[in-house]
């Protein structure tokens, strides 16, 4: 397939998601693909082959972008092409944690113990012990995760890895005894689920966090009866983290639910995860929020992950090697463009030129005459 033919592909795929922001990038990107690329000594899929160290990169930059299912299936591409290779015990301890992550638990098993067995030196192994933990915490073997936890805090010398493992032993003791604390308790699935929202129901993002609690009530009221208490931010973080305080410790909610704005979902976020309570955060421009701890969900993933898998996408389905970016001036746009830049610069693309615009612009025709400009040099 043609690179102007692949393109189009991309593009017909972006529109029928709705993916508007990465729309933009597209837009730019086809410009190049049109009249550029070729002629600066693009790469595509008919180039010589990938070397082991390209590959190897273009799998780590699929890895980091968060790309699971690329990345598992870059493992056995790699395995194929490069077998034996000096890269192996680090390909094995990737597909571990990509599998791990899309949880695939047989698979992580399989590649971690692989990973102690086969590469017993390798550095990779106390990281493929906690990968084993994490495994039957998942599936409820807590004794074989206790065994795993337990050898790593007593033989690893990698400090971070024994923090985490203790951390990791301290929830896992903390959850069997609340288990126990139940025991003789009334059932709590015969309960009815208590929520708690916090939403900036009166400040700049009124119609937003308005439009999100009532989709939310609609889909709260179709899958049956609850409790559901709703608390207003204000727009102000520091009011927000007092009121998840009140749905944690007055009201005993099962979970909490809020975050329009990055900064209030961070002290949501902290506040959740100290009284053990899962939070789901309504936006998705908050950067590795779900690293604060195991009660911290995240409906979508951030902008910076976004342009990062756009970034992939174009470099090794599409082949392209040559960008221009074109991006709206607010922070959406520079968080996509932090991660798109990241992604094209770790697998070896180059990016000929960046411009911006206004959001609400609608004529960006001076920017791709600059593009293309560049482009044809």
């Amino acid at each position: 397939m043609g690179i102007k033919k692949r393109f189009w592909k991309f593009l017909h795929l972006s529109v029928s998601r709705g993916e508007a922001v990465s729309l933009i990038f597209t837009v730019a990107l086809l410009a190049f693909a049109a009249d550029c690329t070729i002629a600066r000594g693009q790469v595509t899929a008919d180039s010589e082959p990938l070397t082991l160290d390209q590959s190897y990169g273009n799998l780590r930059a699929t890895f980091e972008g968060n790309d699971l299912e690329g990345t598992l299936r870059l493992v056995d591409r790699f395995r194929r092409d490069f077998p034996n290779s000096k890269r192996e015990s680090s390909v094995t301890y990737i597909a571990a944690r990509a599998a791990l992550k899309s949880r695939e638990l047989d698979r992580a098993r399989f590649e971690a113990n692989t990973l102690k067995l086969k590469f017993p030196d390798s550095g990779y192994v106390d990281d493929a012990r906690m990968i084993l933990a994490e495994c039957d915490v998942m599936s409820e073997h807590w004794e074989d995760a206790r065994v795993h936890l337990g050898w790593i805090l007593g033989f690893s010398e990698d400090e971070d890895l024994v923090s985490a493992a203790r951390s990791l032993l301290g929830e896992l003791d903390d959850f069997l005894e609340q288990q126990e604390a139940r025991k003789g308790q009334p059932n709590r699935s015969s309960q009815k689920p208590k929520i708690g929202l916090v939403l900036p129901l009166s400040s700049a993002e009124a119609d937003a966090a308005r439009a999100f609690l009532n989709g939310f009530r609609i889909g709260w009221n179709s899958y049956g009866t609850g409790e559901l208490t709703v608390y207003d931010s204000e727009g102000d973080p520091i009011r927000a983290v007092r009121l998840a305080q009140m749905l944690t410790d007055e009201t005993g909610v099962w979970g909490m639910v809020g975050g329009l704005d990055p900064a209030e979902a961070a002290g949501l976020a902290m506040e959740a995860q100290a009284a053990k309570v899962p939070f789901l955060t309504t936006t998705c421009g908050v950067g590795d929020l779900t690293s604060i701890g195991r009660y911290i969900f995240q409906g979508r993933p951030d902008y910076y992950h976004e342009g990062r898998a756009l970034g992939i996408h174009a470099m090794l389905e599409l082949g392209l090697a040559h960008f221009g970016i074109l991006a709206p001036l607010n922070q959406t746009g520079r968080q996509i463009v932090e991660g798109f830049r990241e992604a094209i610069d770790s697998a070896g693309g180059e990016i000929l030129v960046e411009e911006a615009y206004y959001p609400g612009a609608q004529d960006f025709s001076m920017q791709l005459k600059r593009i293309r400009k560049i482009g044809l040099r």
